[in-house]
């Protein structure tokens, strides 16, 4: 497998709808499949307000799907840092491979989000955008 570096930003994704289910996605020629998400309030890191659950349904991978957690508070990062590396996204990052074969690198960063309430149950509307590096 050849290296493939692609960055893709998904359309807006509701939560609460069965599964969370997208169309399959497009990511370059790297990858294609579903992606899916659940909004769990509180988080796992025991400081953030809640954690989105990502799932990439890969077409390449044949065992678990990538699944990670961003941890989140509902806003954009606040950086103390000059370091132009770190992102004012939430972000989780997860590796996964084919039987040892190849590795494949998956960022899931939140880039835009709107809450709203409907019948005293807050709606969740966000888009991902999943940034993928593979390499064998």
């Amino acid at each position: 497998m050849e290296l493939c570096l692609a960055t893709v930003a998904t359309p807006q994704l509701v939560n609460g709808k069965t599964y969370n289910e997208t169309e399959p996605i497009d990511v370059k020629t790297c990858d294609k499949g579903k992606l899916t998400f659940t909004v769990n309030m509180g988080s796992t890191d025991r400081v953030s307000k809640m954690d989105v659950v990502v799932t990439f349904y890969t077409n390449i991978i044949l065992a678990m799907p990538p699944t990670c957690s961003i941890p989140w508070n509902g806003t954009y990062l606040e950086l103390y840092t000059s370091n132009t590396s770190e992102s004012p996204l939430p972000t989780c990052f997860v590796s996964n491979s084919q039987e040892g074969y190849h590795t494949m690198y998956y960022w899931f960063r939140l880039l835009d989000w709107t809450f709203f309430t409907l019948q005293q149950t807050e709606l969740f509307v966000t888009q991902l955008q999943i940034c993928i590096h593979f390499h064998n």
